[in-house]
């Protein structure tokens, strides 16, 4: 029997759109930023029962959404969203299984945190910054959630919960800056995002923090962030050769890569 939802979406939004006359950047405001807990199915699309760590459990995701500037009042709705999500630590069967090696995780990590702290740093000298550096809830989250992710005792279940409490510190740092205010409502920001590098079915923000993705707008003054040789904003219907760009490992599960936007 077809669910009646009376708050049904009917038309899809609209992605954001670079901007040509800006040299493919947008503009836009970053809305929210949220932890969001996602169940996910013991078996797969086509019924076969998922071997991903993580099947079966309610995940944890760190949510950015961002709006698209309008120059015009007739312009229309454009959004953007951008995902951290929890970093898995075992291989797929096809690789071997067994953990991931640890400089693999090193990588995944390390880049996760220089986007999360990217974001927020774009943000200095605005009403109600305050620095991620001195909070105490992200700090202690991160040490726990940083210090254990290669060892080999750890669960899943114990995982999960430190990816929780660490994304919801940081959701909470972006919400409660100085007088508990967020730090980010109508800061007009500069936005880089690429078409992914291996479908180019969608924009995303870069994998590596690189030059920057992100950076608050001055009144007439340019952005400094740049694209490199390899990245394009241009989409295309059917996938492509992935050009030359970096990667962290091939020796993740087509869940994880999937999870953290790799295929």
């Amino acid at each position: 029997m077809a669910d009646f939802n009376i708050n049904k979406e009917v038309v899809g939004k609209l992605r954001f759109q670079p901007e040509e006359a800006f040299g493919n950047l947008c503009r836009g405001y970053l809305k929210s930023v949220e932890c969001v807990m996602h169940d996910i199915s013991k078996t797969k699309e086509n019924g076969d029962i998922s071997n991903w760590e993580f099947a079966g459990y309610s995940i944890p995701t760190l949510s950015f959404k961002f709006e698209q500037h309008k120059a015009t009042a007739t312009d229309k709705d454009r959004y953007f969203e951008h995902y951290e999500k929890v970093i898995g630590n075992v291989k797929s069967a096809e690789n071997g299984g067994g953990n991931i090696e640890t400089k693999t995780l090193d990588a995944l990590y390390e880049s996760m945190w220089s986007r999360i702290k990217h974001i927020h740093d774009c943000f200095v000298g605005k009403p109600n910054y305050k620095s991620i550096s001195s909070n105490k809830e992200v700090e202690k989250a991160g040490k726990t959630l940083y210090s254990n992710y290669a060892d080999a005792a750890k669960t899943t279940e114990t995982t999960l919960k430190a990816f929780e409490v660490f994304f919801t510190a940081i959701a909470k740092a972006f919400n409660e800056g100085e007088g508990k205010k967020d730090i980010f409502t109508n800061v007009l920001l500069w936005i880089k995002v690429v078409s992914e590098y291996k479908s180019h079915k969608y924009l995303v923000f870069p994998t590596f923090t690189g030059t920057g993705f992100v950076e608050a707008a001055r009144d007439k003054v340019k952005s400094t962030l740049t694209f490199s040789p390899s990245e394009s904003v241009l989409l295309q219907a059917s996938k492509a050769t992935a050009p030359t760009t970096p990667t962290v490992s091939n020796d993740l599960s087509p869940e994880l890569k999937a999870q953290l936007g790799m295929v």
